[in-house]
């Protein structure tokens, strides 16, 4: 036990779908820490700051709520220890399971295609499933895993950029000869740690002057993991062996991540001129690249689907990133 330790924990005042408050509250009161809950609530007063201070167009809404942590903790620390890591070690994504399937079902390398499309493909429309069937048998399943963390498949990338060449993926390959669940977990090691999680909490720490450390990544932790019989490492639900340390609350309910009501958010009023002016502006700021007429489509949909809250909020920020270099003086709503 380390008594009275403070912990700290994003809340989202009702939103309980995305509130982990209690459970964290209960797993905190069992190893005898204190626990700050934080409800947060992004203002748009506070966007141009969050974003600026990512360094870079970073569109990880869950990098918002750790910007508004690490705020509020260094009230009380000046280091803080992090989680991140965990799922990356122990296999705790749900996209393991399902890739780890469609390895045995698509090819494992695909060919070369140039993509052409007229019309929007996204992963959340039934009537393009069979459409992104066909594509995991076009690309093979390595570069299908990779693309699960693009916003957009490359017939949708080819939609919003119709006149220019589009990739499949940018992400490093580890070596083709691991097994499917080691090859998934090396490429997230060379790819989702270094640019997704660890560059959010690295910068949101910074933002504040906060330093946050990953314990779970610790070389010899990653190596003694490394070393444990697959039974114990890989386990259904995963990280059983956490329920005898914190208590039940360590398997309880689905796997989350650390997403905000995004919806709510962008469907703030304030927001509505960042709306209308998108399409027009980000097509201006990318020298046509993005066509206006096909973000005004997409668009279209992202108003009444919370579905693509995140391809919305990817657009917001690549809107501000772009003005901010073009004019490092000028405010978002300029």
């Amino acid at each position: 036990m380390l008594p009275q330790l403070p912990t700290f924990t994003a809340c989202f005042p009702n939103s309980d779908s995305y509130d982990e408050s209690r459970a964290a509250g209960e797993i905190a009161h069992r190893l005898g820490l204190s626990q700050t809950a934080l409800p947060i609530k992004m203002e748009l007063e506070d966007m141009a700051t969050i974003v600026g201070d990512l360094d870079e167009p970073f569109a990880d809404p869950s990098a918002i709520p750790t910007w508004y942590l690490c705020r509020a903790a260094v009230q009380k620390i000046v280091v803080a220890l992090s989680g991140d890591g965990g799922d990356e070690l122990f296999a705790g994504y749900k996209r393991y399971h399902v890739h780890q399937r469609g390895a045995f079902l698509l090819p494992r390398y695909g060919k070369k295609t140039d993509w052409n499309t007229h019309s929007l493909s996204l992963k959340i429309s039934n009537k393009d499933r069979l459409r992104r069937i066909l594509l995991g048998f076009q690309i093979g399943w390595e570069e299908a895993y990779a693309l699960r963390f693009s916003a957009f498949d490359p017939l949708s990338r080819a939609f919003l950029q119709p006149d220019f060449s589009v990739a499949t993926s940018y992400w490093r390959r580890p070596s083709g000869s691991l097994s499917p669940r080691a090859w998934m977990l090396e490429c997230d090691r060379l790819n989702y740690l270094p640019e997704y999680i660890l560059k959010k909490s690295d910068l949101c720490g910074m933002a504040h002057g906060l330093e946050l450390r990953s314990p779970l990544l610790d070389h010899r932790f990653f190596e003694a993991v490394q070393g444990m019989p697959f039974q114990e490492r890989f386990t259904e639900p995963s990280k059983r062996f956490l329920q005898q340390q914190i208590g039940s609350q360590a398997l309880v309910g689905p796997k989350r991540g650390f997403n905000p009501p995004l919806h709510a958010w962008l469907h703030q009023k304030s927001f509505t001129p960042i709306y209308d002016e998108l399409p027009l502006t980000l097509s201006s700021l990318t020298n046509g690249q993005l066509s206006a007429k096909n973000l005004t489509t997409f668009l279209k949909l992202a108003r009444d689907d919370h579905r693509l809250d995140e391809l919305t909020w990817m657009f917001i920020v690549l809107t501000f990133s772009l003005k901010k270099l073009a004019s490092p003086d000028i405010s978002y709503g300029s």
